[in-house]
């Protein structure tokens, strides 16, 4: 037999699938050891996690330059923390950070001036002051002239005047001309206390592309007390854009000294999109055998009651918040929905990858499309598909399908051309005898086998044909059909 087999004929409803078995849980935790124990929760422009522990909330997305607000609060935990920031793009960089920590800030302003001709008097204490503070050191009256000038004569003259003055010391300039010296002490509440020297930047050894975020920036070691709220404001600088654009960031806090990615680490990623009100994470675990890029996997959601009644609004996202192909095999409304979901990136054995289903938008309409998510779909019953697939060598040929009704018949496999004369193989079933053959072809000459019994009307099965170039093999549901 010829390894290229350009045509592919098919009867009935057929999916095709490139299908390794993986363990798929849904979660309503972030990257966390403990799985479960916070979830993101939206309120309108904002995400949070609020649990028996902590409370943190910050923008779901960043739209520009200018300030963001992170809040948060430790429940039970008093002591210093380390909090990190990662950005999905190296343009986009925090310029300046704060805390909120409301605290008086002092400070003094000197001062001088020099009188003339002075006399000195009695101590004085109290107020008004003419120049200095009664904080200062020295306070007397003293009479003293001042310079004057007459606009009309063109002449100087001198005014003989008493002033009360406060001072911390003095200089004798000449005879009986002084100058004093005092200071004025200042002081304003301020709400925030600078903490940008404090940031780093993690090393790319230790930031490279996490949760598709490749800039990090932290600050260690910050002391907070239990119960207190807290809140961060970081002055982010954006590239210009041309028109509307988002920018995706993560925010991690955790106690300082603690091992990033334990239970007491938080981390919290805000939404791909804002007009979902719902969205929970999704590990897909390998069991035994690494997975391609653009593998399906079956997933069996539960319905939840922010959900559409019949899954609608459901959408599907990669670590990396870019959306991915989805399709609806079955479901029953405000029950469950048995949906396929298109994998972007691959996963290398023993791994998993994360993937995050967004629900809660009453707006929208079913986005699941066959044909983006699988290698060939082909949604209704039909007498006959041609698909010019080619397959090179060591084809491994997988697909899920189903017969709609008792009385058609299934072909499955592929052939070197639509009249399957030449080379091909294909499992078909056969309803009369209530059997299932696998054909083979070889320059025209046909080798076959059959079992029992004839697939079940409208039940999905797995079917697969492999060729490695010598042997031609078929299995259904994971038996290989024999005579």
């Amino acid at each position: 037999m010829k390894n290229k087999l350009p045509i592919l004929i098919v009867f009935l409803l057929l999916f095709i699938s490139i299908l390794t078995i993986v363990n798929a849980t849904p979660t309503e935790d972030l990257p966390h050891t403990d799985p479960g124990e916070y979830a993101i929760t939206l309120d309108g422009k904002y995400a949070y996690i609020n649990d028996d522990n902590a409370f943190i909330m910050a923008p779901a997305e960043l739209h520009g330059s200018g300030w963001t607000y992170l809040n948060f609060t430790a429940k039970q935990y008093t002591g210093p923390i380390d909090l990190a920031l990662g950005f999905d793009t190296t343009h986009l960089k925090p310029k300046k950070a704060e805390f909120y920590n409301p605290h008086v800030v002092e400070w003094n302003t000197n001062h001088e001036q020099v009188f003339f001709n002075v006399i000195i008097h009695n101590n004085y204490s109290g107020e008004p002051l003419d120049y200095g503070n009664s904080y200062n050191t020295h306070q007397r009256i003293i009479d003293h002239d001042i310079f004057t000038y007459d606009d009309n004569l063109n002449i100087n003259g001198t005014i003989r005047i008493s002033s009360n003055i406060s001072f911390n010391s003095y200089d004798n300039i000449e005879g009986n001309n002084y100058t004093i010296y005092w200071h004025t002490e200042h002081s304003r509440i301020e709400n925030y206390v600078d903490i940008t020297n404090k940031f780093s930047v993690l090393p790319e050894s230790l930031h490279n592309d996490y949760d598709g975020k490749n800039k990090w920036y932290y600050v260690k070691e910050q002391p907070i007390s239990a119960g207190v709220e807290y809140q961060i404001r970081i002055l982010v600088d954006a590239p210009p854009q041309v028109g509307e654009h988002s920018y995706k960031y993560d925010v991690v806090i955790k106690p300082s000294g603690h091992t990033f990615g334990s239970s007491t680490t938080y981390i919290l990623d805000p939404y791909w999109n804002t007009s979902f009100s719902n969205r929970e994470q999704i590990t897909i675990t390998t069991n035994g055998t690494s997975t391609p890029a653009d593998y399906q996997v079956k997933l069996n959601i539960s319905y939840e009651s922010e959900m559409q009644a019949d899954f609608d609004d459901i959408r599907f996202t990669n670590a990396s918040d870019s959306e991915i192909a989805y399709w609806i095999e079955s479901k029953v409304d405000s029950n469950y929905a048995n949906i396929w979901v298109n994998l972007s990136d691959a996963i290398t054995d023993p791994g998993s990858d994360i993937i995050w289903m967004y629900y809660g938008n009453p707006g929208l309409s079913d986005g699941g499309v066959g044909t983006d998510t699988f290698v060939q779909y082909h949604g209704s019953a039909t007498a006959n598909y041609n698909d010019t697939t080619t397959f090179l060598s060591n084809i491994i040929y997988e697909s899920y399908i189903k017969m709609t009704d008792i009385s058609h018949n299934i072909l499955l496999g592929t052939s070197d051309e639509a009249g399957a004369s030449g080379d091909a193989f294909q499992i078909q079933t056969y309803t009369q005898n209530d059997l299932r053959y696998f054909y083979s072809k070889n320059d025209g000459t046909q080798t076959q086998i059959s079992e029992a019994p004839d697939f079940i009307v409208n039940t999905y099965v797995r079917v697969k044909l492999t060729f490695d170039g010598t042997n031609a093999h078929a299995y259904v549901d994971g038996n290989e059909i024999s005579t």
